[in-house]
């Protein structure tokens, strides 16, 4: 976040020196790109490091500002495309496969759960293993918003 507003301020200043610069912030692509990626990206960090904010927000909705990172990498790939594209949209789009994958073969309905508080920070979860034929699951995916709910 710190860069991001640093670059963002410094072509602001320069741009607010020389005269009519400014208006490249709204007519140039690297412009438009570079707002809204800086303004995405205050809805992405702000929830997410700043207590005050952070403690007042619904995790719910935390969750869901996070995937603007969709809008801030989109905005990157076409924001300097002959550079940033290989930084961004080739990670960007390796998650994005990802994501498909899992979300198409490597995603159970687990019917049966049993979930047992064990402390304001911990819970146990116990279920049948739906990845009888996968012996390479590593990992799963489990959000319990209501554990720091005490």
């Amino acid at each position: 976040g710190i860069e991001t507003t640093s670059h963002t301020f410094f072509h602001l200043l320069r741009w607010g020196l020389r005269s009519d610069d400014i208006k490249l912030l709204w007519e140039s692509q690297t412009g438009r790109t570079g707002l809204i990626a800086f303004i995405s990206g205050l809805f992405i960090i702000i929830p997410m490091s700043v207590p005050a904010v952070k403690n007042r927000m619904k995790f719910e909705w935390r969750k869901g500002l996070h995937y603007l990172f969709v809008v801030w990498a989109l905005c990157l790939i076409f924001h300097a495309p002959q550079r940033i594209y290989w930084l961004i949209g080739v990670p960007f789009g390796i998650y994005l496969l990802d994501n498909l994958v899992e979300m198409i073969f490597k995603t159970y309905l687990i019917e049966n759960v049993y979930f047992e508080r064990l402390s304001d920070s911990s819970c146990l979860l116990t279920f049948d293993n739906p990845w009888k034929k996968d012996k390479n699951a590593a990992y799963v995916y489990v959000m319990l918003p209501w554990l720091s709910k005490a």
